[in-house]
């Protein structure tokens, strides 16, 4: 609780990364990130990677979320 209240961004980026954790889809800790003040970037091709990352205060979304979805 410690880390979600004083430092999301490196909570919610991490709780992402370490995909699937249980109960919760990516797009339910995604939401609640931002319920808590948390930017979230769409994937870049440029600049997204395999995994969720930190830029410029705000958490990029991975490619590889993306990779297997037909809605895309």
């Amino acid at each position: 609780m410690w880390l979600k209240r004083y430092l999301p961004l490196a909570f919610f980026c991490a709780l992402l990364n370490n995909q699937p954790i249980g109960f919760y889809q990516a797009e339910v800790i995604i939401g609640e990130a931002r319920r808590q003040g948390v930017v979230t970037l769409p994937p870049g091709v440029n600049r997204s990677r395999g995994r969720y990352q930190l830029e410029g205060g705000a958490i990029r979304m991975s490619l590889a979320e993306i990779k297997d979805r037909a809605d895309v």
